[in-house]
């Protein structure tokens, strides 16, 4: 058994650790917008410091490809004039927006379209190998 004191302290040491992780939660939620980050099971993947970025413009004369590793983090932003509903195919992830991004892993080896529902246009091609 634990002094009183003891009790004291380490009750206030656990409240002060329970309050970090609601304010880092409550400040991951808040820098959430519009962003989509799931994992090929449909999963929440947050975004990580070293994660794969890659620069997408749904309005470009030809779609651009870009190779990451397998097992990478990757958000793939995306930006396009007009209001598109954008699917990663094999990986069956899509947001909505003119500005979007999606974040996941990329634990599938192949090559992956990025396409708009709308139009089936495809904007890029992601390769994983």
């Amino acid at each position: 058994m634990l002094p009183s004191d003891d009790l004291g302290a380490m009750s206030l040491s656990l409240r002060r650790a329970l309050a970090a992780v609601a304010l880092s939660s409550l400040a991951l939620a808040a820098c959430g917008g519009d962003e989509d980050h799931h994992d090929s099971t449909g999963s929440t993947v947050a975004p990580t410091a070293d994660a794969i970025v890659v620069d997408i413009d749904a309005d470009a004369a030809e779609p651009g490809t870009q190779t990451v590793p397998v097992g990478s983090t990757v958000s793939l932003h995306i930006t396009s004039a007009e209001e598109h509903e954008f699917h990663l195919h094999g990986y069956d992830l899509e947001n909505e927006g003119t500005d979007v991004t999606i974040t996941f892993v990329a634990d599938e080896a192949g090559e992956f379209e990025v396409e708009t529902h709308d139009t089936e246009e495809v904007v890029f091609t992601l390769v994983v190998e």
